[in-house]
């Protein structure tokens, strides 16, 4: 009876470790998958042209900056744009000194390992590739977010150029992740969170805006006295958009000037006063989903930093009321279901494992690309918007699923 209660707990033991095994090795065979997706790989731009690439460091002797080495305010532009003509290999997300990977490390609380392969990531674009023979480039601004970077939406920039578009990405200086100068000075990133210092955030919102008229005016000499363009750019055709406060500065920018003819906002609270004039140019505005206050759990109200209460203010009470005083004209209004604020970004591509953490990536990606597109084809170029229909501020904010 001992012998055959022996055998019995030998063949169960032989069970049990077979069956670990197994699960190990599936536990192994699905990181590994994940691991594989986890490449940093940026969605090829489909448009009809490929993609041209410059930088150009913009330094505007109207405005002093401390933290310069000129003394004035400088910002580094990448230009993207349409060509037919390509050689060598396309241009390296990150320059190999760039300070981003530790930084981005640090801002997103990530060990820097395990983020090292975004300096290994290649885009689309070809440095110096002359300009495709078009009539005219309508003229997209774009803007990223707080300690974000001016290549933070390649695969957004880099799809409007290969549609025929130019687009002029800015870096904020002081307020990127880290911009590095031909002259060897890095600039700083953002130590505190602008959503807990909104007065703070007011003050900076309005430089942003006097950057981006800054680089609009850029565009005009460069149109008129550059070399790589033949006077096709059209800035009686331009419009603005970017990611959090960047979208949030594109807004603003259109209350305080006419020379843009539209604007996008990609999940940013809208900062400032200015919100209080509004404007009739064409607005969109693209958000994550937010999940209702009373959804949320202590610890997610603690990691952004604000109670129940101010968390439904804010996310929901305030920044509605904000875009209601902005729309004084034609406003279409979406939420992504499941995105997160980075989904909206390329950065959402060097997380580890960021299906399971951040969702269908490629989806909000596409989704962003074909709502922005349609929306300066319609706004810039005079094409149908009955792709995403209008909407107005009586209605709900139409909702989008993956």
């Amino acid at each position: 009876m001992v012998l055959i209660k022996g055998r019995l707990m030998m063949k169960l033991s032989s069970n049990m470790i077979l069956f670990l095994l197994t699960v190990v090795l599936v536990l192994l065979a699905f990181v590994h998958k994940e691991l594989l997706r986890d490449k940093f790989v940026i969605p090829a731009p489909t448009g009809a042209y490929r993609v041209g690439y410059q930088e150009r460091v913009l330094m505007d002797s109207a405005r002093v900056a401390s933290t310069s080495s000129s003394g004035y305010r400088n910002l580094i532009v990448s230009l993207y744009y349409p060509t037919t003509e390509c050689e060598g290999e396309s241009v390296s997300y990150l320059s190999p000194e760039s300070p981003v990977v530790h930084n981005l490390a640090q801002v997103l609380g990530l060990p820097e390992k395990s983020l090292k392969h975004i300096a290994e990531g290649k885009t689309h674009s070809y440095l110096n590739a002359p300009v495709a023979d078009v009539d005219e480039l309508p003229v997209v601004l774009f803007s990223h977010s707080i300690n974000g970077m001016r290549g933070q939406n390649t695969y957004l920039v880099e799809e409007l150029a290969s549609h025929g578009y130019l687009v002029a990405s800015i870096e904020h200086d002081g307020y990127s992740i880290g911009s590095v100068f031909p002259d060897g000075v890095v600039g700083d990133f953002l130590k505190h969170d602008v959503l807990q210092d909104v007065s703070a955030g007011g003050e900076i919102i309005d430089l942003w805006s006097e950057d981006q008229l800054f680089v609009y005016e850029q565009l005009q000499q460069l149109n008129n006295k550059g070399k790589l363009f033949s006077r096709q750019i059209n800035l009686g055709k331009a419009g603005l958009v970017g990611h959090a406060f960047g979208g949030a500065a594109s807004f603003n920018t259109v209350t305080v000037s006419d020379v843009f003819e539209s604007a996008v906002n990609l999940d940013g609270f809208y900062f400032g006063e200015n919100y209080t004039k509004g404007t009739y140019k064409p607005l969109l505005e693209i958000r994550a989903e937010p999940r209702p206050a009373e959804e949320m759990k202590p610890r997610q109200l603690e990691q952004v930093g604000m109670s129940r209460q101010e968390y439904q203010t804010m996310m929901f009470d305030e920044w509605n009321r904000r875009i209601n005083y902005y729309a004084k004209g034609v406003i279409y209004r979406y939420a992504l279901h499941g995105a997160k604020h980075l989904s909206f970004t390329d950065l959402v591509l060097a997380v580890p494992f960021k299906r399971l953490l951040l969702g269908d990536c490629k989806y909000y990606h596409n989704e962003t690309r074909v709502l922005v597109k349609a929306f300066f084809d319609h706004t810039l170029k005079g094409a149908s918007f009955g792709l995403i229909g209008s909407s107005s501020l009586a209605e709900p904010i139409h909702a989008v699923s993956a």
